[in-house]
């Protein structure tokens, strides 16, 4: 006996007739005749007496008819709640981000957002190219991406955009440096040292970015893509190079060693954009997301 064969037998019951069902349920007459049958025999007593071109319900069937009709009503009502508990209780989003910077309000994000317990979030560290792949493929259902205002690549795909952090780059310089003692630095100073930025694959995404801003070509600039932000950190620490930092979002080892300055003169805003398909399956588990880190 299967939810089927019941569901058949209300729907008999309900018609009159087995045509009647068979057509309600857009199965053949045979079907439902042989599914009844089957029904009876498993039950060990008859549901229906047969007569030519009519059924009548016995009494064993009507009582039994009762009795389906209200637990299957009930089967439908639980497996609904059920279903809206476990959406409520827990759901699961499949967030990635670019750097230790996006990162780091990505985890301020995850610290403070509402949806803490009832919202699985899984995340994953790419590069920018492989950021905007992914959720136009669907690996992902969102990314954190920084933007430069000059080369939204991401908008070439069919995504949504959300800006959900502003600030400025900032240029790492030892405090052995005398100029970390400045309330900023010329944009000569980058052609005058090596310049560092971090990316956690061979990406140019940062530098071609951050270059789009200055006055100077890349030819004029020694600008290298360190392996680690560990690395770069301590370089720039130890006055042997000056390096590409993200304002607002750096909480990193030997900050104490470190000054963080502006750029005269040089409009060099960012932003970061939450990316995410419109219409993807998660759009509103996104749409609130957004809403609660956005208070």
């Amino acid at each position: 006996m299967d939810s089927n064969q019941l569901q058949n037998f209300i729907a008999v019951v309900d018609a009159g007739s087995f045509q009647k069902a068979a057509k309600l349920k857009f199965l053949t007459q045979r079907a439902i005749s042989i599914s009844m049958a089957q029904l009876e025999a498993e039950l060990g007593f008859k549901l229906f007496l047969r007569g030519k071109n009519k059924i009548v319900v016995t009494q064993a069937g009507q009582q039994f008819y009762a009795h389906v009709r209200d637990m299957m009503q009930n089967l439908g009502s639980t497996i609904e709640i059920l279903k809206t508990n476990q959406q409520a209780e827990y759901q699961e989003l499949n967030i990635g981000y670019f750097s230790p910077f996006d990162g780091l309000l990505l985890a301020q994000h995850l610290n403070a957002t509402q949806l803490k317990g009832k919202v699985k979030i899984n995340v994953s560290e790419e590069s920018v190219e492989n950021l905007i792949s992914d959720v136009v493929l669907g690996v992902l259902d969102g990314a954190y991406v920084m933007d430069y205002h000059s080369q939204n690549s991401y908008l070439k795909h069919p995504l949504q955009t959300t800006t959900i952090f502003n600030n400025q780059i900032m240029i790492g310089i030892s405090r052995q440096n005398p100029l970390s003692q400045m309330p900023f630095l010329d944009v000569e100073i980058l052609s005058q040292y090596p310049l560092l930025y971090y990316a956690p694959e061979d990406s140019n995404y940062i530098k071609n970015g951050f270059v789009s801003h200055l006055h100077l070509e890349l030819k004029q600039l020694d600008i290298r893509r360190a392996p680690s932000i560990e690395h770069m950190q301590l370089l720039v620490a130890a006055n042997q190079a000056i390096a590409h930092y993200a304002g607002g979002l750096i909480d990193l080892p030997l900050n104490q060693r470190v000054a963080y300055l502006p750029l005269d003169g040089v409009d060099t805003s960012y932003s970061i954009q939450f990316i995410y398909q419109k219409q993807g399956p998660k759009a509103d588990l996104i749409k609130k997301y957004l809403s609660v880190i956005q208070q």
